[in-house]
This record gives C-alpha cells, sequence and structure tokens, in this order.
C-alpha cells in the first residue's frame, strides 16, 4: 500500500507521540509540529497488548523485505517488496501458498505496488508498474481471474464486490487528475471522488493510501489539503480537517525541490487511520522526523520523535498496517536465517 523516497518510507513507525494536547470541537483542527515535541511515547498509552505471530520459514516461503501486511479472518498476507511475491499464511502462521506471477505475459507483473484482498470474493488484487501499469486479480492458488491496463499509476486499491475498484493515486501529478477515483473491472472511469491539485509540482504519496474498516473506505486529500474523508455506500464525507504548522506554501511545492529541498518544511509521508486513532508522519530535512497519534474519540493528540515498548520491550523493524479495526500490525525480525514475526498492537 508509492512514490516516496525510500529513506522516507522506511521512518515509518519510528515514533509516535507523546506530549497531550487538546483540540477544541472545531471544523479546522489547527496543530504546530514544533510545538511540546516530546522524544517518546510508551506503547501502554494508546495500545492495550501486545500479540505476535512468528511466520513460518521453509524454502518456499523466504521472505526478504516486507513491504504491506494484511489479515483477513482466515490469512495473513505478507507483500515482499524485494521479490516481489505475495506470501499468504494462516492466522496461526503456517504458510499456505503464494502469488508469484512475475513476467511480461498475460497474468504476469515486474512490480507490486500494493495488492487488496477481498474477503467475500476469496481473491486477490494487485496494482503493478514496471513497463505497463495493470491491476490484476488472482485466486488464492496464483490462478488468473482478471486483468486489465489502466495506462495510469495507481498508487492503493480497494475492490467492491461487484468488480469495480476504487483506486488512490492521491500523491501523483500524472494524469488523469484524479487523485481519487472509481474504474470498473475493465478499468473504465465510472466516477471521480477528489481530484489533484496540478499546482503541487511534488510526486509523493502515503506508505498507504486507503483504510478500510466498519465498511468504509478512508483516506487523505493530497498535500496541503489535510482532510481525512471516508466513502461508505456511494457516499462520500469529511471526517475531520487539520490545518498542520508551520506550513509550506504553495510555492515551495511549484518550485519541484524534491524532498532533498524540504529544508525546514514538512511533508507528510505517512497516513494510518484505524477505528480510534488518526498516525501521520511528517519529514523535515533540518528539523527531522515528527509522528503525530490523533485520538479520534476524544480530539487530544501526541507530538513526538520515537516511541518506546514499555509493554514487554520488544520493538519493530518493518512497515505497519492497520489490517484490523483497531490495530497497528508490524514486522519484527525473527532469529537468523527465520522469517519476521508478525507484531499485533491492540489499540485502546
Amino acid at each position: 500500500m508509492k512514490i516516496i523516497p525510500l529513506f522516507i518510507l522506511n521512518i515509518l513507525f519510528t515514533a509516535f507521540v507523546s506530549c497531550t494536547n487538546s483540540t477544541p470541537q472545531e471544523s479546522v483542527i489547527v496543530i504546530d509540529l514544533d510545538k511540546d515535541v516530546q522524544k517518546t511515547i510508551k506503547y501502554s498509552s494508546f495500545a492495550d497488548s501486545i500479540s505476535y505471530i512468528p511466520l513460518e520459514t521453509t524454502d518456499s516461503c523466504l521472505i526478504g523485505h516486507v513491504k504491506d501486511i494484511q489479515i483477513s479472518d482466515s490469512f495473513i498476507f505478507v507483500l515482499d517488496k524485494k521479490q516481489p511475491v505475495i506470501f499468504i499464511f494462516d492466522r496461526h502462521g503456517h504458510y499456505l501458498s503464494k502469488i508469484d506471477r512475475r513476467g511480461q505475459g498475460p497474468g504476469e507483473y515486474g512490480w507490486i505496488v500494493q495488492f487488496y484482498y477481498n474477503e467475500n470474493k476469496k481473491s486477490i488484487s494487485v496494482c503493478t508498474a514496471s513497463g505497463s501499469c495493470k491491476i490484476i486479480e488472482y485466486d488464492l492458488q496464483g490462478n488468473l481471474i482478471n486483468e486489465f491496463s489502466n495506462n495510469y499509476f495507481v498508487g492503493d486499491l480497494y475492490q467492491f464486490d461487484n468488480g469495480d475498484y476504487l483506486v488512490s493515486r492521491i500523491g501523483r501529478i500524472d494524469k488523469p487528475l484524479s487523485a481519487v477515483l472509481i474504474c470498473d473491472s475493465k478499468g473504465n472511469i465510472k466516477k471521480e471522488l477528489l481530484q489533484r491539485d496540478t499546482t503541487y509540482a511534488i510526486d509523493c504519496s502515503d506508505q498507504w493510501e486507503l483504510e478500510v474498516f466498519d465498511n468504509t473506505i478512508n483516506f487523505m486529500s493530497p498535500l496541503l489539503n489535510n482532510i481525512v474523508y471516508n466513502y461508505n455506500k456511494e457516499v462520500l464525507s469529511k471526517t475531520v480537517s487539520f490545518n498542520f504548522l508551520p506550513a509550506p506554501t504553495k510555492d515551495f511545492y511549484t518550485n519541484k525541490p524534491g524532498v532533498s529541498g524540504l529544508g525546514p518544511h514538512y511533508l507528510r509521508t505517512i497516513y494510518k487511520e484505524s477505528k480510534n486513532w488518526l498516525y501521520f508522519a511528517f519529514s523535515s530535512n533540518s528539523k527531522g522526523l515528527r509522528i503525530l497519534l490523533y485520538n479520534k474519540l476524544t480530539g487530544e493528540y501526541q507530538i513526538s520523535q520515537d516511541t518506546e515498548n514499555d509493554i514487554d520491550g520488544n520493538g519493530f523493524t518493518a512497515q505497519t498496517s492497520a489490517s484490523e479495526n483497531n490495530t497497528f500490525i508490524y514486522c519484527i525480525e525473527g532469529e537468523k536465517d527465520n522469517n519476521p514475526i508478525i507484531q499485533i498492537l491492540h489499540l485502546k
């Protein structure tokens, strides 16, 4: 669930937040990322417990580098960025199968950008890049169900049960200008939900752009328009609007400085959402990392540069995905030559 340079993506969950502030009930929530910044926040302030699932290691399922994880009622799906392959495990971590269709022919891909598991259809859809941009749907044995070329880059996707897709292009500046759109199973655009402002010249996106829980699809608008949306039953709604300070001007984005030219400006690199929490990461060349954790129930938020696991002391080494209603999911390194261990934070 990406076009930000890897050094930004990999800083991902190096921090949550620590000083607590309350926000008034107002239409736009103003948060200064340079105020009340604490060094760490303790896991126990936002998580009740942690559980672990070791992933089985065999010659058939050697994971190189985890890009994303999705967990369903019956399966764990791990996208290996290095290969690229989707490994499928049961909920106890036992290896079952994999999606490995690398190539240039029908039903094959050069690179997997992101994937989505449709539990009702028992199928996996991937958006691909390298050579051509396609969306391909497989069954759990890797057999081709459907594919189409969409002629534009897709950063994340969700499949409806009727075969239509909601796709995110939030971080892109190429055509079409749609940031979030709905297309049918042949790639025809049926509806545009959000459009990208062409004055924003930086081409980057969040590591994960779509968050799904409680039968709604949640996402954040393109850079500078810091609005969180949800889409449910064909209705697009705003859930919360932010004004993050200090805010770069449009001129900053128009000048195409690239990430290396951030200077004191903050670029939002991560948006994550669970049932009760919003998580953001921001990067600045001169100020470093800022992490913001926002409690959707109370309106309280915390800002910091790092986290501390005071529940059991284990850290994490890879990206995260809020795959269930109120969890954050990480990987931690297994023993030498073993696959990683899934770490699930059960949030308050």
